[in-house]
């Protein structure tokens, strides 16, 4: 867990992570620059196929440090920001039932919920974080109310992930025959890293300001 001691080794944790995924990238595109003889056509149709890849990926993996960094902390729920009782709370429900009306289980729901704030914040759960398998712009919004991020400041324009970049992978997911252009394959692949850098800036900026305390 020393990755998470403090708000430089977290930083360095998830530059480090970002670091390799961009020169991957990078990579891809120097091999579509100049392979020619037509191949460029497929490595430009995989080359989004792995920028969704690493968009999904590095979400998700900068996430979840997020909430291991919070809950390594052992803090009190009734310190944290109710973004993070939600993330407790959603244990109990499924436990319950949402639909679940009877007196006695409604009693001890109730007493669950007044034990957790009492309680701490410390044992990370996958279902935290999760993309769905397909990060829109929507989910991405999801996880960014969970860290307190405005997700404008990840994804400038919308439209152009869930059409240019998500809307085109799952083309090829499904075997359409699709073309991706040289100039599409640009703009996205510098899109998705621009996005990737904003989730981990927004990220670090929330660790220096403990926004996941209450003030």
């Amino acid at each position: 867990m020393s990755k998470f001691v403090s708000e430089d080794t977290f930083s360095s944790y998830v530059t480090e992570d970002f670091n390799w995924r961009v020169r991957e990238i990078s990579d891809l595109r120097k091999i579509a620059a100049t392979a020619g003889s037509g191949y460029e056509v497929a490595i430009r149709k995989a080359g989004i196929a792995l920028l969704y890849a690493h968009w999904e990926g590095y979400v998700k993996f900068v996430g979840e440090a997020y909430v291991k960094y919070v809950a390594v902390r052992k803090f009190k729920l009734a310190l944290l920001v109710d973004e993070f009782l939600a993330v407790e709370i959603a244990v109990i429900l499924r436990k319950y039932g949402v639909t679940s009306g009877d007196l006695s289980s409604r009693l001890a729901l109730v007493a669950d919920w007044k034990a957790l704030e009492d309680g701490q914040f410390r044992n990370f759960r996958e279902k935290g974080i999760s993309t769905g398998g397909n990060l829109n712009y929507d989910r991405l919004s999801d996880i960014c109310r969970l860290i307190r991020i405005d997700p404008k400041k990840v994804v400038s324009d919308p439209d152009y992930l869930d059409r240019n970049v998500l809307g085109v992978r799952n083309k090829i997911a499904h075997g359409e025959s699709i073309t991706v252009t040289a100039d599409e394959f640009t703009l996205s692949s510098d899109f998705i890293i621009e996005a990737m850098r904003g989730f981990r800036s927004e990220t670090e900026y929330c660790i220096i300001n403990k926004s996941y305390m209450k003030k």
